[in-house]
C-alpha cells in the first residue's frame, strides 16, 4: 500500500466516492481498493466534506487497552549507524516492567536516502530487519513506515510484504496512524515530502513524531495535539538542518533513547529514557490531562 494522495487521479476519486455510497461501508472499501494506504483512502472520502460524519469513526486504524506503552523511532536497520543492541535493552525493559506493546514511529530501515548505508538491497535491509528484530511472545510491535521506509517500497515493493511478514510486526501504514488507546484518540506519524494526506486537524490529544532524532514536545498549554517528538534508536545523532538553530537555542543535546506512555486516572505520563553502553536513565517526563 504505496499510493499517495497525490497520485490518485480525479476519475479515481469519484471512482471511491460512487462505491462508498453503495453502502457507506468503510472496511468494504478497504478491501475493493487494497493497494491504497489506509489513511489515503480516508483521506480522499474527507477531503470531499460530504462523508466526514459517516467516516469519522473509522479514523482509528488500531484500538489498544494496554494501559502502559513503550514508543521507539528511527531504528535504520541497514545504516552504518544501526544499533540492533538498542532494540534488545528495550525488550529487556519491555519484560521487567510488564509491558507488552511497542509502537515504531517511522524509518525501520535505512533505504538509500542519505549516503550512509552499511548495504544497498533495500529487500536485504527488510529481511536483515525481520530477522534481527528481537522477539518476545508476549510483545507486539506497531510499526508506521517513515520516509526511509518509503523510498525503500519505492525501490522494490516487495519491501512491504518482507516488512509485514512476522506475526508479531504489524505495519500501520505510511506518515501517519490514528490511535484509540483505552477511549482517547493519539496519533504516530513520521515526514514523508511530497506524500499528501488530508486528515481531521486535532483529532488526537497526542502526537508522536519521529523523523527529528530527538526528544522535544511542542506543547500547546493545556490543549489537544501536543506534538512529543521520539529519540532516534540509533547512534546518529546528527539530526536534521532545520532542527539544529532549535537544539542550539534551547541548549539540547540529542541522546539515543526511547518513551514510555501511560495512562494514570485521566492523565497521561510520558518519560524520556536514554541509553548509554546499555545503561538506561531517566531522562524528562510530561504529564498531560486527557480528554477521553
Amino acid at each position: 500500500m504505496v499510493r499517495g494522495f497525490y497520485e490518485i487521479s480525479n476519475s479515481l476519486m469519484h471512482e471511491i466516492c460512487n462505491s462508498f455510497e453503495i453502502d457507506n461501508d468503510f472496511n468494504r472499501l478497504r478491501e475493493t481498493y487494497y493497494d491504497i494506504d489506509y489513511y489515503v483512502l480516508y483521506s480522499i472520502l474527507y477531503s470531499t466534506r460530504k462523508y466526514r460524519k459517516e467516516i469519522y469513526d473509522d479514523l482509528c486504524q488500531l484500538k489498544i487497552n494496554d494501559n502502559k506503552l513503550l514508543i521507539i523511532s528511527d531504528t535504520h536497520y541497514g545504516s552504518i549507524y544501526e544499533n540492533i543492541d538498542y532494540t534488545y535493552n528495550i525488550f529487556n525493559y519491555c519484560i521487567a516492567n510488564g509491558i507488552h506493546v511497542i509502537l515504531h514511529g517511522g524509518d525501520i530501515i535505512e533505504s538509500n536516502v542519505k549516503p550512509r548505508v552499511g548495504f544497498n538491497d533495500v529487500v536485504k535491509q527488510a529481511e536483515y530487519f525481520v530477522n534481527k528484530f528481537p522477539f518476545d511472545k508476549s510483545i507486539t510491535t506497531y510499526a508506521l513506515l517513515g520516509n526511509h521506509d518509503y523510498s525503500a517500497i519505492n525501490i522494490r515493493r516487495k519491501t512491504i510484504d518482507i516488512l509485514s511478514s512476522r506475526n508479531d510486526i504489524n505495519v500501520l501504514g505510511l506518515k501517519k496512524s490514528f490511535i484509540n488507546w483505552k477511549g482517547s484518540i493519539i496519533s504516530i506519524e513520521h515526514k514523508i515530502d511530497n506524500y499528501r494526506l488530508l486528515l481531521p486537524v486535532g483529532a488526537e490529544n497526542i502526537s508522536f513524531r519521529g523523523n527529528s532524532h530527538f526528544y522535544h514536545i511542542h506543547d500547546k498549554n493545556g490543549r489537544k495535539n501536543e506534538e512529543i517528538y521520539i529519540p532516534a534508536l540509533c547512534d546518529d545523532n546528527v539530526p536534521l538542518l532545520s532542527s539544529r538553530k532549535y537544539l542550539i537555542k534551547n541548549k539540547l543535546v540529542p541522546k539515543p533513547g526511547f518513551l514510555t506512555a501511560e495512562i494514570i486516572d485521566h492523565n497521561i505520563e510520558i518519560v524520556n529514557y536514554s541509553i548509554n553502553k546499555g545503561n538506561i536513565k531517566k531522562e524528562k517526563e510530561y504529564i498531560k490531562k486527557l480528554n477521553i
